[in-house]
């Protein structure tokens, strides 16, 4: 194996590990989300409109969002690496910006989706 042949090995492993690493975040925050939004969907909130439906509502909004966007961030990193593989450096920096745009609507709307998710839950057990 010469040098070019071990630099290249190299680099794979690299850019293996980077994407397994920043993808395995994304991952969790997508199945929080789900799991989120299915233990909302189990509760009894068809008391009518209320303020703690409300907030549930809110709560689903949210955590599908943060879906959506945690989706966004899978289809860009693919775009990523293909420009990586291509050497494309004019690509990688739109989708790089793209992409640390997405991933923090992400952390926000699970925030948000949490904190109103304890709200509810304050809510239910102050029988709002």
């Amino acid at each position: 194996m010469n040098e070019k042949d071990e630099e290249k090995v190299m680099y794979e492993v690299r850019l293996n590990n980077w994407f397994n690493s920043a993808m395995e975040f994304d991952r969790q925050l997508l199945w929080l989300s789900a799991g989120a939004i299915a233990v909302l969907l189990n509760l009894d909130i068809r008391t009518g409109i209320n303020i703690r439906t409300v907030v549930a509502f809110l709560c689903i909004l949210f955590f599908v969002a943060t879906i959506i966007s945690v989706l966004v961030v899978y289809k860009l990193n693919r775009s990523y690496l293909s420009s990586l593989i291509d050497k494309n450096e004019m690509d990688e920096k739109i989708t790089v910006s793209k992409m640390s745009f997405w991933d923090i609507t992400a952390l926000i709307c699970i925030s948000i989706g949490f904190l109103l998710l304890i709200a509810f839950f304050i809510l239910s057990k102050l029988n709002f």
